[in-house]
């Protein structure tokens, strides 16, 4: 037995927790197998008075099971005996028939439903996890997880409940093979045992190899679609669609030729089984008369033929037996990612206190803060310390990656401090309920995110029971009052994915009035208006004055005309503060303000 073999036993107890609040619709599953598999035999038992009128005399009278109904049978008159077991027979087979309905109803309806909770239950667990864990985990693995292995265990748990039919099939077939015959049984249950055996040793290894080259496979499908959806124009603009397509296309067919091999591989043991039992059926034929008994009775024929169409029924459940332990060692390795992506999430969990915190937000400071990205490298902050006030505009520049968004996600709290403390009215953030800060957070950075969606749904994102004459309100803030007017459906004109039919511009604007929509303490702009024009820029920044009366505001920018009304101006470079100051302070005072100043001139004469 391989070592993947031997862990069926702790997957299946995995599976098992899977099922949730289903657990019960299983065990009405098992009942109602076991009641179809127990009709099959009472089924397959009333035969035996029409074998004794054919001429098997009393042969099956001292027999267990049989002898018991047909002493049951001889208070009834010969002449109404066969009418009433033929009526019996007939309420069985479609009380069997509604038993067997029920089974495959229920061994459908059971997967998806178990597929359903794993979506949900993994979709909960994504929206919940740091956004740091993202940052350094493939996004493909991450959605296959979601998506895709959901709809793989679900398979499996239809094939375990399949499985469970099989066996107590067998177990009744069993026990009507013992009552003919203890001894064709043993020799029929060894042959069968050991037939299994052997095919399980050939085959399994097979399985569990393929079986994890398929969920690679598929993580990998995954990760390409996604990268293709985000970087479109990149393979546009290097010409790269037909490097991304044969990279594709050579992919799929990997997952496809590994799903055929398992195919391939699945559907050989039930044939070989059937043709190996075949042989096995015509030596009983040959030699059945030496463990049943001869004689001048017939009745031992009869016994060996019944015994037959026994074992000929057994094919099929034995087989589907075997399909569904193959099927689990195949997914073992999906079983594994999944109870993995959980963990995963789990460990990773965007962490939350459970102090609600309420308006006002009167002084935010951080205290020598210090912070890493999961990445790994270099600090993005070191031993950072300001402090915001309400009713300030507090600016932070600086080169690329000095720790300016850094800041702004901290401050939103989508990190932790490696070191330091945050304190929001002298409470540390780390303690204050996520949920309760962001409600007073508005956040806008330069990557704003659009969904497929009305415009009226996107506003109402952030404030779901806001009127349409709030929302109008709100983009005229933004000044984005004529991308309204340009719309053909007006607020219920849906924007296309990731806002396919807005320009940068009016994304960033749309963004910056849903934030002002939810009527924050707290506003993060973070390069919120670089895909403007200066002419908007100037319209927002004169709406901006008065609605950021009374509002805390962290600014972020590399043009420096949007933050020169900023009360203090923050100069960062490689993580620490170099100086901080209004407009004039730094440029009189701040030589790395200035050279910011300098290249924003030259950029502009350009």
């Amino acid at each position: 037995m391989s070592e993947r073999s031997s862990e069926i036993a702790p997957l299946l107890r995995q599976v098992w927790a899977l099922l949730g609040p289903d657990k019960l619709l299983l065990l009405v599953y098992l009942l109602t197998s076991v009641m179809a598999a127990v009709t099959e035999g009472v089924g397959i038992s009333l035969l035996i008075p029409f074998l004794q009128a054919g001429g098997a005399s009393n042969f099956f009278a001292d027999k267990p099971v049989f002898g018991v109904m047909l002493h049951w049978l001889d208070g009834i008159p010969d002449s109404r005996r066969l009418a009433i077991v033929a009526g019996v027979l007939l309420i069985v087979i479609v009380l069997r028939g509604a038993m067997v309905y029920a089974v495959q109803v229920i061994g459908e309806i059971l997967p998806f439903r178990v597929q359903q909770r794993m979506m949900d239950q993994a979709y909960k667990a994504l929206i919940n996890v740091e956004i740091g864990y993202l940052s350094h985990n493939q996004v493909g693995v991450v959605s296959s997880a979601v998506a895709q292995l959901p709809i793989r265990i679900a398979s499996l748990v239809l094939q375990v409940a399949q499985g469970f039919f099989s066996l107590i099939l067998i177990t009744v077939y069993a026990v009507l093979m013992l009552a003919v015959s203890w001894s064709l049984t043993l020799v029929t249950i060894a042959f069968f045992g050991l037939a299994s055996l052997v095919l399980r040793g050939v085959f399994t290894s097979r399985l569990e190899a393929i079986g994890a080259e398929v969920t690679d496979a598929a993580s990998h499908n995954s990760t390409l679609l996604h990268e293709t959806i985000n970087g479109l124009r990149l393979i546009r603009l290097s010409s790269a669609e037909t490097a991304m397509s044969q990279n594709f296309s050579a992919n799929t067919r990997r997952l496809t030729g590994a799903k055929s091999r398992i195919a391939r591989v699945r559907c050989m043991p039930a044939p070989i089984l059937a043709t190996v039992a075949g042989v096995f059926i015509c030596a009983l034929l040959a030699g059945g008369s030496i463990f049943v008994g001869g004689g001048d009775d017939n009745g031992w024929v009869v016994s060996i033929l019944l015994f037959n169409v026994l074992v000929f029924r057994l094919l099929s459940p034995v087989s589907t037996l075997n399909m569904a332990r193959q099927h689990v060692v195949s997914e073992i390795s999906a079983v594994e990612e999944y109870t993995r992506f959980l963990r995963a999430m789990a460990d990773n969990r965007q962490p939350s206190g459970t102090f609600k915190i309420v308006p006002p937000v009167d002084r935010v400071s951080f205290e020598k803060v210090s912070f890493v990205y999961p990445t790994g490298g270099q600090p993005a902050l070191k031993d950072f310390s300001l402090t915001f006030t309400k009713g300030s505009m507090t600016a932070l520049v600086g080169p690329s990656g000095s720790g300016k968004s850094t800041v702004a996600g901290l401050l939103a709290r989508l990190y932790d401090p490696c070191a330091g403390r945050i304190l929001v009215n002298g409470v540390d953030l780390r303690t204050v309920d996520v949920g309760s800060w962001h409600q007073l957070i508005g956040y806008v950075s330069q990557e704003a995110f659009i969904f497929n969606d009305t415009l009226a749904n996107n506003m109402r994102f952030v404030q779901p029971k806001a009127s349409d004459e709030e929302i109008v309100r709100a983009l005229r803030s933004a000044a984005a009052t004529d991308i309204l007017a340009g719309m053909p459906d007006g607020l219920q004109t849906v924007l296309g994915d990731r806002g396919t039919r807005l320009s940068g511009g009016q994304i960033q604007r749309i963004a910056l009035a849903r934030a002002l929509l939810s009527d924050p303490e707290l506003l993060i702009l973070d390069e919120a208006t670089s895909a403007l024009d200066s002419i908007t820029e100037a319209a927002i920044q004169r709406a901006l004055d008065e609605l950021l009366e009374g509002r805390t505001v962290l600014a972020i920018a590399h043009r420096l005309s949007t933050i020169f009304r900023a009360e203090n101006i923050v100069v960062l470079d490689n993580g620490v503060v170099r100086e901080q100051g209004t407009h004039d302070f730094l440029r009189k005072h701040s030589d790395l303000y200035r050279e910011l100043l300098r290249h924003q001139m030259v950029g502009a004469l350009a």
